[in-house]
This record gives C-alpha cells, structure tokens and sequence, in this order.
C-alpha cells in the first residue's frame, strides 16, 4: 500500500480499529483471569502501592511509602481510587485503556520510522504481546513505563523534524519529567535525548531556537518535579524526586550473592531491610539508602571480578528469551487464562514471545541501521544500564517492548523484501544473525532465580493480603494452599499459627509454629510467638526456652525481651528484668513506655533517684504521660522530705 493513499481520516480510523481490539484482548483476559488469586489480592509491590494508594484516598494521609519506591505510580493509583471507591477493578480496567494506547501508539511510531506495513505488523504484536498485556493488569507501573517509552519517542522526533513549536516542548519536558517520576532509568535517556535534540538544531544552524527549546523543555520539567520535591521534603525530609529504594536494589544486585533469587519476600526481605539497623541507623529511609549504597559501592570496588561476572549475567538475563521471575513468576498464571496460555510459553529453554522478537528485532536494527533515527537507539542502548547495575525480573524490560517489536516488525519487513526479490545472500545473512541471537537468547540459564518453586510463596502472599482484608478464612485456605505445594515451607506454617492464635485457637498456633520450626529451626519468629503461645497455655518454663532460643538467633529481637521481662516480673526476678529493660533501650533508647516501666522496677526496689531519672526521661519522650507525671511529682516530694 502507498504511503500517499494514507490520509488522515484513514490513519485515525485505523487507529480506533486497533485500541478497540487492544482493548478487547485486555478486557477479556481481566474477565478470564478473574479467579487468579492476585486478582483482588495484591501482593508484594502491588500491594504496597495499593496500600498506600487506599491510605491517601480513605484516611487523607500521604505516607513516607509513597517516597520509597517511584512517585508517579502511587499518585495514579490514588487518583483512580479517589474516583472509584478504591476498586481494583477499575483501576486494571483503567491500566487497559492505557495499554491500548501503547498499541496505537507503537503502530504510529513505527509507521512514522518505517511503513505503514511495519506498523500494522508491530501495532497487531503489542495487541498481543503476552507479558504486557499481564503485566499491565497488575498494580504497577509497567504500562505506564511502556506508555511513556513511545510517547517519548513520538514528542522527539516530531521536534527533530521540522515541527519545532514551543507546546511540543513543554510536552517534552512535562512527559520526561512523568517517566521520571515513573522510573528513574528514563532520566538518564530523557538527558541523553535532549542533548541530541540540542545537536540536530545546532547542525542545521538553529542555535537560538536551541536555546530556547531547552529552555522550554528544563521549565516544564521543573514545573512537574519541583512539587514532588517539595513534597518529599516536607513528608520525609529529603528533597529530591529518587525514590528511597534505590540503595536496596543497588545492594540486591552487587554483594556476595548478587542473584536476587536470594532475596525473597518474606523474613529474608525483612532480615535484609533490617540490616541498617544493627549499625546504628533507625528508621529514617534515606539513611538506609545511603547505607545500601555505601555497602554495594563497597563490594565493586573490593570484588571487581564478581561484579563484572555479575554484569555479564544480568546482561543475560535481559536479553533472555524467557521472563525472568522476581516476585512472582509470570508463567504461574497461565493457569488461569487460555489467552495467556497461548500468547506466553516455554518450550525448553525457549521463550515465546521475547524469544522470538528478539531476533527479529536484532536483523531489523542491523539491515535498517541508518533509518533508524538516533533516539530509538539511544533508548535501547541507554534504558537497559540500570537494570543490568542493579537487578533484573521481566517487568524491568517491559518498556523497551514497543521499540523492540517495531524493530521486529522491520525485521519481518527485511524477510519479505529479501524473499520477494530473490537475494539468497542477503536472506541468507538474515537467517544465520536471527538464529544466532536466538541461540545467545536461548541457551543461558536456567538461572537462579529461575529454578525456584514459586507457587507456596504466591499463596503464601496471597494469604497475607487477604488477612490484611479481613479475610481471614480465605486467608487460612491460601496458607494452606502454600503448605499443599510444599509440605517445608515454614513460613506459611508460621503465618497459620499467627491467624489460628488471633482466632483463639491455641493448640492450633502451636503445632503449626512447631511445624514451621521443624521446617526451619533458627527461626526466631517462631520461637517467639510459639513462647507466647505456651505462655496463654501456662506453660511457663518451656516458653521461656524458646524465649531464650529466639534471644540467641536475634539479640536484638525486643519483642523477645519485653516478653522475658513479663516472664521475670511474674517470677519476682527484678534484677533480670531491670537487665532486659537495659538491653531493650540500648537498642532503642526513645522508647518511653520501657523508661516507664524501668522506673517502676526502681521504684519497686526503693532505688528513687535512678527511679526519677527514668520518668523524666519518659517524660522528654512523651510529654502527655500522666501516670509518670504524676509518680514522678510524689517522688520528688518524698525525696526533698
């Protein structure tokens, strides 16, 4: 078909054809997948957002958490909540619409690049693209990272070709600044794109309109982030638009095992946040950052081999033909869709559909090299560094499908022309480059992170997002599940007996705390609450044992220790608890109650002045304390008698 025949009205309508029928795969996979068990029960950072998304709508409150990871997803979220009563319905059916914009924009982009044949082709594969259409039916930014790769792309060429007016600056800027927000990697492109921009004008002896246009596109940018900003600034403390995780993730991806397979949600997770903690650094979120930057910093510098070891794998695991799992493995819920089971498999070590767009992708880049222009392939150099600096799971490459499969559809295009016209060499070079970068893509692995059982972890999740629902008997069903899948898995083990002891059965609680200790013996959660199980039972002595036992697999446990101190309290060991009570504030000396409660075991032995220390130390921590006010006032009364 020649270009000239495609005139406005066609290409409109030709767009409306393919967000309708974008719109439909998505909205009948959400109707399909409805019974998946994430569905309505988010888990791990979907449910972190949903969380904060839903604290922001129902009680006004914008928590430090919406600083912690990217800004811009959180706020959506909350926008979309605002309007529809917190329904996580509404806001996949919203990510739908929005995942359908990618198709339509993709196919423009790529008939603007190449041919209208290209872009039906790469219009028709993001239709069906497997992963995305998954990925953006989760609460996260996937679709969002997507959506901002090609409108991006879309705003700089429109700049670079002769379209120079001041609103696709302040478009430029307004979109850099939202994909910023939505994940830092494209900051770095939208910098190296601006400076390109600023160069073709140059050339072309534009320098004044240069000027301006950075101008335009700096403001714009600025206009949308300084808020943000501020914002941070007066929530956490911090002003700056980075989000607070990115020391973790530097660290998940740069220490002595650097396989994130390693780091799962869960008490690793909880154990690895807590890190900080036994240097010294507390609750403020930056300075965590600042620790997991300086302790992943460190293991380069010291480790060059492994982190260049580490670099070539990650590398590999970008451009590897199967989806990488992370916090969940996307291939699980297939079983819960036809259309997902036929649009995204494995067969052996292959991969379908990255498997097969990558090369494809790959002969597209090399026989159209020179058409290409020069933003798409800074993005693709340019947006995959971070991910191979930090760590890798398949949503993280999800922004780079558009381009991807635009060049795939190139690819396609070069099969055809080489076929139509008989050039065996050429067909020849073409099939020998896509089988060797399917072979690169295919071979490596299995990696770590791909040999796990995700399943009882899923459940598990599942579980826990249901108990915070109030869902409790669907919350025991998930749990049990997770147990189904592996009779080991201590940690659902331990979770059934924190729901079965809150429901007031105790000898439930504590055979499944026992089961979980079977499973994994050093684990202290366990033998905490399984102390305080035995404790209601009245089985004073043996909680007391598992007390200990927890006290020695985590020192500075508090729990643990307030519960001794009850323990030594009941027994008429005040010098044991005072002790308990010393050790508790050496780990956390801003706890007022412990001050409270140290000044009553001085008081009960007739020790006033350290007594009246206490209680004024209570009472610098929280002025509002009646009950120290008050025997504070008597002691010093009976002490100036």
């Amino acid at each position: 078909m020649k270009e000239i025949e495609l005139t406005g009205k066609k290409i409109f309508w030709i767009g409306c054809i393919i967000f309708f029928c974008a719109l439909s795969v998505r909205l009948f996979y959400l109707y399909e997948s409805s019974d998946n068990p994430i569905f309505k029960a988010p888990i791990v950072d979907a449910r972190g957002y949903d969380y904060i998304a839903g604290t922001l709508v129902q009680k006004g409150k914008m928590e430090d958490l919406f600083f912690w990871q990217q800004f811009f997803y959180p706020f959506f979220l909350s926008i979309v909540y605002f309007f529809s009563g917190c329904s996580i319905v509404a806001a996949k059916i919203v990510q739908a619409v929005l995942g359908s914009l990618i198709c339509v924009l993709t196919f423009l982009l790529a008939r603007k690049v190449f041919s209208f044949r290209t872009g039906i082709i790469a219009g028709i594969a993001v239709i069906f693209y497997g992963p995305l259409i998954f990925h953006e039916s989760d609460l996260i930014s996937a679709g969002w990272e997507a959506l901002w790769a090609v409108i991006l792309l879309w705003l700089f060429l429109k700049a670079a070709n002769n379209k120079q007016s001041f609103s696709i600056y302040v478009l430029i800027g307004i979109c850099g600044a939202f994909s910023t927000l939505t994940r830092p990697n494209f900051l770095i492109f939208f910098v190296a794109a601006c400076v390109w921009l600023m160069i073709v004008y140059c050339r072309f002896k534009k320098r004044i309109l240069a000027v301006n246009a950075m101008a335009a596109i700096l403001v714009s940018f600025a206009f949308v982030v300084l808020p943000v900003a501020i914002l941070n600034s007066h929530i956490t403390g911090h002003f700056g638009i980075m989000p607070a995780s990115g020391g973790i993730n530097l660290y998940i991806g740069n220490n002595p095992d650097f396989d994130a397979a390693s780091i799962r949600p869960g008490p690793k997770w909880e154990e690895l946040t807590a890190m900080p903690v036994k240097y010294g650094i507390k609750n403020d979120m930056w300075d965590k950052q600042e620790f997991f930057y300086d302790k992943a910093l460190r293991y380069i510098v010291s480790h060059p081999a492994n982190f260049l070891k580490g670099l070539i794998i990650k590398t590999m695991q970008v451009i590897n033909s199967r989806e990488m799992p992370g916090n969940v493995d996307v291939y699980l819920f297939r079983n819960f869709s036809i259309l997902l089971r036929a649009l995204m498999w494995k067969a052996g070590p292959f991969g379908f559909p990255f498997g097969l767009i990558l090369p494809l992708s790959v002969v597209g880049l090399v026989y159209f090299w020179r058409q290409i222009p020069m933003p798409m392939k800074l993005f693709l150099l340019i947006y995959p560094l971070p991910l191979v600096v930090t760590h890798i799971e398949s949503r993280y490459r999800i922004a780079m499908i558009p381009v991807l499969v635009i060049l795939a559809a190139a690819g396609i295009d070069t099969f055809i022309k080489q076929i139509k016209h008989f050039r065996r060499s050429m067909l020849v070079a073409a099939v020998m480059l896509f089988v060797l970068v399917l072979l690169l893509s295919t071979l490596p692995g299995p990696f770590a992170s791909e040999k796990m059982n995700y399943l009882p972890e899923l459940y598990n999740s599942v579980g826990a997002t249901l108990v915070s629902q109030g869902k409790l008997d669907e919350a025991l069903e998930n749990y049990k599940k997770a147990i189904g899948f592996d009779a080991k898995y201590s940690e659902a083990y331990y979770n059934l007996g924190v729901l079965y002891y809150q429901q007031g059965d105790k000898e439930l609680a504590m055979q499944n705390y026992e089961k979980a200790l079977q499973s994994e013996p050093n684990d202290y959660k366990s033998h905490y609450n399984l102390g305080v199980v035995l404790c209601a039972m009245g089985d004073f002595e043996s909680a007391e044992t598992h007390y200990l036992e927890a006290l020695r697999l985590k020192p500075d446990y508090i729990l643990v220790r307030k519960a001794l101190v009850t323990d030594f309290i009941r027994r008429g060991e005040l010098d044991n608890a005072i002790e308990q009570l010393r050790q508790i504030l050496e780990i956390d000396s801003g706890d007022a109650e412990t001050h409270y409660q140290m000044g009553m075991l001085l008081v009960q032995k007739n020790e006033v002045a350290p007594a009246i220390q206490e209680f004024e130390k209570t009472l610098q921590l929280n002025p509002d304390h009646s009950d120290a006010r008050q025997i504070l006032n008597s002691l010093k009364t009976i002490l100036n008698k």
